[in-house]
């Protein structure tokens, strides 16, 4: 083995326990005298002053002058105002002069008027369907001349000129008809020959 290299190291003492024993310090602290307590440091802010603002200055607004001169619109209605009182005033002693006597005056006399329609005549030719209406020849029907009442009279009063035209319930196609007033009923001429009295 050569010198230094570790075969040469004593195994044994290399593991030996310490020959001093371990203690710990002795060194004590001393107590404390007063207790510990945190103080906050203190900052100090810088002050800074705003400027002084002063609101804005406006001009004062300017208003017209009042005026003096005398208002024109008040004496035509003052004297509107008194000429309607004194027609009010006027009015309100006739009635009272009138209505005194009133009392002892006769009751009102109402007069009644009657009056008697007289019924169309339809001509001796006409076959009647109701009371309103009724056909001039055999080629027209009832449902037709009831179509051809209820046209004529749609259109307008009765008694007056006037065409109209009409379905036909029975055929099914549309007739123009030219309705006159004749002694005393309407007659509807038109279509196929057809003639319709409307009462």
């Amino acid at each position: 083995m050569t010198e230094g290299s570790p075969d040469d190291v004593d195994r044994t003492q290399a593991f030996a326990p310490p020959t001093e024993e371990f203690a710990p310090p002795t060194t004590e602290f001393p107590a404390p005298t007063e207790p510990l307590a945190y103080t906050e440091p203190q900052y100090t802010q810088p002050q800074y002053t705003q400027p002084m603002m002063t609101p804005p200055q406006y001009p004062a607004p300017s208003y017209p002058a009042p005026s003096t001169a005398p208002k024109r619109g008040n004496g035509l209605l003052i004297g509107l105002l008194a000429g309607v009182l004194l027609l009010g005033l006027a009015a309100g002693a006739y009635f009272l002069l009138t209505s005194s006597g009133a009392d002892s005056a006769q009751p009102p006399v109402t007069v009644t008027e009657s009056v008697t329609a007289s019924l169309a005549t339809p001509p001796a030719d006409s076959t009647p369907c109701d009371e309103t209406v009724g056909v001039g020849t055999s080629v027209t029907s009832c449902p037709f001349a009831a179509a051809v009442r209820n046209a004529y009279l749609a259109a307008g009063s009765k008694g007056e000129a006037r065409t109209v035209t009409a379905g036909s319930p029975v055929t099914g196609q549309t007739y123009t008809m030219n309705c006159t007033p004749e002694r005393g009923i309407v007659v509807c001429r038109g279509g196929n020959d057809a003639v319709v009295h409307i009462y």
